[in-house]
């Protein structure tokens, strides 16, 4: 079965509805054929590239998305300034140079092309384990200066050395085949490695300190994190055999600079093969520069997908990722965001939409926000992943007191509740319900709302409270508590119709569940168009013997407000 990302929402301005077009930034080089999936009406594409963050932050706002390569730094400050921006996609696997903290908190998607470059990655690993180990560097440059120094520059074989790989992900993986092809013998560290796939590699899977003593050979394939910063530093490179080479592809900062020339002066390390570095180009760092020129450092700028191929295959993953969530479609990855499975997509997404009316609904009805909810899913809707239902509830129940421009989705929905002290706790019961599917939403205080969705039809609200009612959260809707008795809706649809306001939809709820209230109380719930219903209108409609309180609840939104399977 297929694993597909639920897109996100965008964040509602009046420029987006306004904009008849997806304007797309490309801040960084890709491919021309890499743009072909963006060739389509409905987009603008810009090719800006070197901007500082000054100039990104000045014109990010007209975009609705960006794509980078690892040139160009999308900070917090430039995500701020991003008042339309749905999407950024990285043209490669690392996301180091994009603040996902701050876009997950954004609602924005990051997406990214873990696979387009691995083959390119893995081969020019292999590439410098065999420079370092044939001093290919140093003779090249000897050549160019008319040296012949044979006897200097004799190397070693890498058929029956050992080759430690720290990650042991897909570039990993394919370094691991080609090593094992050499003769070499292979040994890896991954706490998420698969036993399975290691064994039919051929490869031993260890800890990271049985690699360092083991290995003749170290090459790292690791993102650069917190936990990974300058993991390679002096007491990791004391504890390798001597003579041993390291070779890094992956990032740069993953390496003490500082310890690693220390440990090449002595000799401890024979040899090292750079493609990366914490700062790039390197030239300003003096522990880079004085790495560069060390006789036994061969050293690459950043070629690891500087292949034909892999330009082409990470431009258009990442392009065709970007036209799908512009287009309402669903994108192959990212990575601030969960999965959902296409198979449960087409029945999440009414109830989406159903979820986040119910939200909006019981803080317009009931007037406050309890200490937490219970968010209650019978029959088969239980049987789906809840994570964007989860977002919907959350952005229902925060819409009313969200800063305009602010969207929640299932990007950023727990960041938000857990900012705004909402507490949902989620229960499944897959026994039928009266309805195939129910939907409820209570509080610890005991108000509750529920709603369904059936087959072709809208989204409806079938219990308020104690009030047993269906009708669709669409619109304007007046809520009349009153006595059920004869003369109410004549007196309600004659003030309504004096503010020239159109009655298209009207039903009574009778008191059906609870102990409380007065006998014979009902909820009169009528849908309006026309205008605005003035707040002097609700006040008469109040003030009319039997009447128990009236008020109105919008459930209109832009459909790009919507938290749903939509964009």
């Amino acid at each position: 079965m297929s694993a597909y990302l639920m897109p996100l929402n965008p964040r509602e301005t009046p420029d987006s509805k306004m904009a008849t077009k997806s304007k797309i930034l490309i801040a960084d080089p890709l491919s021309e054929s890499g743009l072909t999936p963006l060739q389509d009406p409905k987009f603008q594409i810009d090719i800006k590239t070197g901007l500082s963050e000054a100039q990104l932050c000045d014109i990010i706002g007209e975009y609705s998305a960006l794509v980078v390569r690892s040139e160009t730094k999308v900070t917090a400050k430039v995500l701020s300034c991003a008042k339309n921006l749905k999407i950024v996609g990285r043209a490669g696997v690392g996301v180091d140079n994009i603040d996902v903290n701050a876009a997950t908190k954004l609602g924005i998607m990051v997406v990214n092309s873990p696979d387009g470059n691995v083959v390119a990655a893995a081969e020019l690993t292999l590439a410098l384990i065999l420079a370092a180990a044939r001093n290919v560097g140093r003779a090249a440059e000897g050549m160019k200066a008319k040296k012949w120094e044979r006897k200097k520059l004799v190397g070693i074989q890498v058929q029956g050395k050992v080759l430690g790989i720290v990650g042991f992900g897909k570039v990993g993986q394919h370094v691991a085949r080609g090593a094992v092809g050499m003769g070499m013998k292979v040994i890896a560290t991954d706490p998420y490695a698969s036993a399975t796939i290691a064994a039919r590699l051929n490869v031993k899977l260890a800890t990271l300190q049985e690699v360092l003593q083991t290995a003749d050979f170290l090459t790292l394939h690791t993102p650069l994190l917190a936990s990974t910063k300058n993991m390679i530093n002096e007491k990791q490179l004391a504890a390798m055999k001597p003579g041993h080479s390291i070779i890094n592809v992956a990032r740069g900062g993953l390496i003490d600079e500082d310890a690693l020339l220390k440990s090449l002066e002595s000799g401890h390390t024979r040899a090292a093969a750079l493609d990366v570095f914490p700062q790039e180009p390197p030239f300003k760092s003096s522990s880079s520069v004085a790495l560069l020129s060390h006789p036994n450092v061969v050293s690459t700028p950043h070629l690891g997908a500087s292949t034909s191929e892999a330009q082409h295959a990470v431009a258009v993953d990442v392009t065709e990722q970007i036209r799908d969530v512009l287009l309402n479609q669903l994108p192959r990855s990212a990575v601030n965001a969960p999965t959902i499975n296409s198979s449960d997509l087409e029945k999440i997404t009414p109830y989406t939409q159903l979820i986040e009316k119910m939200g909006l609904l019981y803080t317009a009805h009931f007037k406050h926000q309890p200490p937490s909810y219970e968010l209650i899913f019978s029959g088969s809707i239980a049987s789906v992943p809840t994570a964007p239902l989860f977002a919907a509830l959350i952005n229902g129940l925060t819409k009313s007191i969200s800063a305009r421009g602010t969207t929640v989705n299932v990007v950023n929905a727990k960041l938000v509740a857990k900012e705004r002290g909402i507490v949902v706790h989620e229960k499944k019961v897959s026994e039928d319900t009266t309805y195939s599917s129910l939907v409820t939403v209570k509080g610890t205080n005991g108000d509750i709302i529920q709603g369904f969705c059936s087959e072709g039809s809208f989204p409806q609200i079938v219990r308020i409270g104690d009030f047993e009612t269906n009708f669709v959260p669409q619109g304007t809707v007046v809520i009349a508590r009153n006595f059920d008795r004869p003369g109410m809706i004549g007196v309600v649809g004659r003030i309504l119709g004096g503010e020239g306001l159109n009655i298209k939809n009207m039903s009574v709820a009778a008191r059906k569940f609870g102990q409380g209230g007065k006998e014979g109380d009902a909820l009169m719930i009528l849908s309006v168009d026309g205008g605005k219903v003035r707040e002097g209108a609700l006040r008469e409609i109040e003030s009319t013997n039997g009447m128990l309180g009236a008020q109105v609840v919008s459930f209109d939104s832009p459909p790009e407000a919507a938290i749903s399977a939509k964009l």
